[in-house]
């Protein structure tokens, strides 16, 4: 003998499982992604703290004073690995932008960033400045 509603207990018993899965899962795994927050710490300095970051991750502070593309970012502060508080100056204009940063060497050529030509070409590697004149044992003023 056939039973009439059996499809019905099959689909409701495997979409209670898939949805049991489902929660287990979410509650073991972390959604959120990084972020920052930016507090006044003095009347001239700024804390930036990120949020939701691993463990080993390594950040770094970059700032500009403004948005316009003559305005170009600068790094304020280079983190160690699993720093996420960071206490940055101010900009005598009170007017600042900030980003953070995943990592410190981003291209992987064994140049931390900001020493790196070029940060996001491993084919460019350390920067190196090489002056011709004045002559050797010059004073520049």
């Amino acid at each position: 003998m056939k039973r009439n509603g059996s499809w019905k207990f099959w689909a409701w018993g495997g979409a209670g499982g898939f949805l049991l899965v489902f929660l287990v899962l979410q509650s073991s795994v972390s959604w959120s992604a990084p972020g920052i927050i930016a507090t006044l710490a003095a009347s001239n300095q700024l804390s930036i703290t990120v949020t939701n970051a691993a463990t080993n991750d390594c950040f770094e502070v970059y700032g500009r004073s403004g948005l316009e593309s003559q305005f170009t970012w600068s790094l304020i502060s280079t983190g160690a690995v699993g720093q996420t508080n960071f206490l940055v100056p101010m900009s005598p204009g009170l007017i600042g932008f900030y980003r953070v940063a995943l990592g410190h060497d981003w291209d992987g050529d064994g140049v931390v960033n900001w020493q790196d030509a070029n940060p996001t070409n491993s084919g460019i590697g350390l920067l190196t400045i090489t002056i011709d004149n004045p002559a050797n044992g010059s004073i520049l003023q």
